[in-house]
C-alpha cells in the first residue's frame, strides 16, 4: 500500500484500538488506492510525506486536530456561521488565544462568494 503505516503500542481508549488501527488501515489503503488514479503520481512517499489516516473518537477531536495543525499565529479562518458548533467555539476560543483571527460569515445562498470576500476583507 501507498505510504508508511506506522505501528504505535496500542492503548485501549482513544489513542488506539486493533479495531481503530483496523479502520485506519482501511481507510488509508482506500485512499492510496484512488490517489494512484488521479495525478497525485508524483506525491512524495517518503516516511514523513505519505498519507497518513487518524481515527478520531469524536468530531471535536477531529475538527480539533485538522484546525491545530493547519492553523498558526497570524492565519485567519474563515468560515459560514452554520459550521459545526465546534468550530465556531473553536474560533472563539482557543483558536483566538493563539492568535488566530476567525471571521465568520452568513451564507445567502448555496454559494455566498460576496459573503466570504466581504468576511476576509474585515480582516485588512
Amino acid at each position: 500500500s501507498r505510504g508508511a503505516v506506522v505501528d504505535l503500542p496500542l492503548f485501549y481508549s482513544r489513542f488506539g484500538t486493533p479495531t481503530t488501527r483496523f479502520a485506519e488501515r482501511a481507510v488509508q489503503e482506500e485512499q492510496a488506492s484512488k490517489c494512484h488514479t488521479h495525478d497525485f503520481k508524483d506525491h512524495k512517499t517518503d516516511e514523513h510525506e505519505s498519507l497518513r489516516t487518524i481515527a478520531f473518537a469524536s468530531s471535536r477531536a477531529a475538527l480539533s486536530g485538522v484546525l491545530l495543525s493547519m492553523l498558526q499565529h497570524g492565519d485567519t479562518l474563515v468560515a459560514p456561521h452554520g459550521s459545526h458548533s465546534d468550530v465556531l467555539e473553536l474560533a472563539g476560543g482557543l483558536l483566538a488565544r493563539l492568535g488566530v483571527v476567525s471571521r465568520i460569515y452568513f451564507q445567502s445562498g448555496p454559494c455566498s462568494l460576496e459573503a466570504v470576500l466581504s468576511a476576509l476583507g474585515s480582516n485588512q
